[in-house]
């Protein structure tokens, strides 16, 4: 299974980060991809995006390559 960030990745959906944290843009692709992934789902929060005024999501934690780039420090 995917993880949240693999599927928009792979979806082709828009993708930002602020250190850890994990924002895109709320479309019909990304908010069926976000359904399929129960835990990412209780903890994201919405926003509206200064620049472009659409709704974003920021789902805290779930940035991998934040992850993975700590995972080389190690």
């Amino acid at each position: 299974m995917m993880t949240l960030y693999e599927e928009l990745l792979f979806g082709g959906v828009k993708i930002e980060h602020h250190e850890s944290d994990l924002y895109f843009p709320v479309t019909r692709k990304s908010t069926e991809i976000l359904r399929r992934h129960p835990k990412a789902m209780e903890i994201a929060e919405y926003f509206t995006n200064r620049i472009s005024g659409d709704t974003w999501v920021d789902v805290p934690f779930n940035y991998q390559p934040y992850w993975e780039s700590k995972a080389r420090i190690v």
